[in-house]
């Protein structure tokens, strides 16, 4: 089997990198491995052979919007010097990569599978910028063109919804031989918080940051001793990282919060905390949270990745809820204030963590098995909306309005009813109808306990998006002055995906 990897990862281009040596030991289960990766137009990227069969290409694109273009080139370029058929695409992301990779699977006939690192159904990634909105809508077009899928964690399976034969559930490979932590001293003079992360918004340090004030200013009345020793040490780089560093100075904790930047060596890191914390508002996977977790670090994570998945609440880890800078200003503190239980948390963290990795051998094997999947499936014809929530969403509401155009047709005209109670009986049974399409195959909810609340929230739902239809009409329209026809297009697409919404996260969530 040859591959055709598609990626954004700079950090390749490191002699040291993780992610290179991670690409150099898949390279070993692959005839061929060709990784194609974005990068700006600069010297210092250049074509490498990485190992006898892995090859690096860089983009170096000139801007963000030709970078596409230049994937094309290079993949055209590999498959006009080969047998096509031989080669199987995969894609690092479901969003600007995925519609690359289906442009590419479209014109060559290639077989793609599609990777999705990032929890991109969770409200926290929709609602966390324009740009997330689309990509998530996104998402569910290119998804549906896949011949497989894989995903860092259970959570994200579950919460994209798409039919487990295409469907491989696989971590990033973390190092399971790392030393535990010792834990010298029960009264040590020190207390190190930790954190490795990438300082972007998605990762809300700045609620570490608050709660670790919060901590240190309860210390310095109960205990002042160790308040003078607690320390917070933030292992990372990214565009937040000056408004990070002001909000330290603005609560005045800059002798006690430590920025050391990227460390290609983390290990002296976590050998010198004593509690790990994750503020993450969505998470993948969460490798740092492993690799803290295998140095018997006791966790402190907000509802995300590996969190109720590998560590559960108040077993392996103090579980928090998202940007509840109380909640983990009080697990931060319960750590610090009792020892017995930090280490016990930490051993159990470590357990946990040990239990969830697989040897490098099977985890190889399972990485070429589930690209093996996009070659077996690659045939098959028809299965799209098996793969694809929203092409379910579409139809089922598609055949919704079918009915309650035919049945009001059926009622008024042959039965010869009052048109207006036809159309109350027609608009009755469509939504009876839309109602059990989309609870039992869109979003694959089978429970017949509160299905009546369910359809409660769904009547509710149908009747916001009316009134809300009628609001974005009367000010297209009279106010905007665009065409009825045209209005009522952007309105329909707009109550489209403010049902999606709805449906998912209020009516059918679970």
């Amino acid at each position: 089997m040859k591959v055709i990897s598609l990626g954004m990862g700079q950090n390749i281009f490191e002699e040291s990198s993780a992610v290179r040596q991670r690409q150099i030991e898949y390279g070993k289960i692959f005839d061929e491995l060709h990784l194609v990766v974005f990068t700006p137009g600069s010297p210092k990227f250049e074509n490498k052979k990485l190992s006898e069969n892995v090859f690096l290409y860089p983009t170096k694109s000139k801007s963000r919007i030709l970078y596409i273009l230049d994937f094309f080139k290079i993949v055209k370029n590999l498959l006009n010097k080969s047998n096509k058929r031989d080669f199987v695409l995969t894609v690092q992301d479901p969003f600007e990569l995925g519609i690359v990779g289906v442009f590419i699977k479209l014109i060559y006939k290639l077989p793609i599978q599609i990777q999705i690192h990032t929890d991109f159904a969770n409200k926290y990634f929709i609602f966390h910028s324009p740009l997330n909105f689309l990509r998530f809508l996104i998402s569910h077009v290119t998804l549906s063109f896949a011949d497989s899928v894989r995903v860092v964690s259970s959570r994200i399976a579950k919460n994209i919804q798409i039919d487990p034969q295409y469907l491989s559930v696989l971590p990033i490979i973390v190092n399971h031989e790392l030393r535990t932590k010792n834990y010298a001293k029960e009264n040590a003079e020190k207390i190190v918080f930790l954190t490795v992360a990438r300082l972007e918004k998605e990762k809300d340090l700045e609620t570490a940051i608050k709660a670790f004030k919060k901590v240190v200013d309860k210390l310095d009345v109960e205990d002042p001793e160790l308040s003078r020793g607690a320390e917070f040490v933030i292992v990372g780089d990214g565009s937040q990282k000056k408004s990070l560093e002001s909000k330290v100075r603005n609560l005045d904790i800059e002798n006690r919060v430590k920025f050391v930047g990227w460390q290609n060596d983390l290990n002296k890191f976590y050998e010198e905390a004593d509690i790990y914390i994750s503020t993450s508002l969505y998470e993948g996977y969460g490798m740092s949270v492993v690799e803290a977790a295998l140095h018997g670090l006791s966790l402190v994570l907000s509802d995300t990745g590996v969190a109720g998945e590998v560590f559960f609440g108040n077993q392996e880890a103090l579980v928090c809820k998202q940007r509840n800078v109380d909640d983990f200003a009080k697990a931060m503190l319960k750590l610090v204030k009792d020892f017995e239980l930090r280490v016990k948390i930490g051993q159990k963290a470590r357990e946990s963590a040990l239990k969830s990795l697989i040897g490098k051998e099977e985890y190889l094997a399972k990485y070429k098995e589930s690209l093996s999947k996009s070659q077996e499936h690659f045939q098959k014809a028809g299965n799209i909306f098996k793969k694809n929530i929203l092409f379910r969403y579409l139809v089922s509401g598609f055949t919704g309005a079918g009915t309650q155009i035919g049945s009001l047709y059926i009622f008024t005209d042959i039965l010869g009813i009052w048109y207006l109670y036809s159309s109350i009986f027609s608009f009755l049974i469509a939504i009876i109808i839309s109602f059990l399409l989309q609870k039992l195959w869109t979003f694959g909810d089978r429970e017949v306990a509160g299905a009546h609340h369910q359809f409660m929230k769904y009547v509710a739902v149908a009747v916001v998006g009316i009134v809300t239809n009628t609001c974005l009409m009367y000010i297209f329209v009279d106010v905007a002055g665009i065409w009825y026809i045209f209005a009522q297009i952007i309105a329909g697409g707009v109550i489209a995906v403010f049902n999606f919404l709805a449906y998912k996260f209020f009516v059918f969530k679970k």
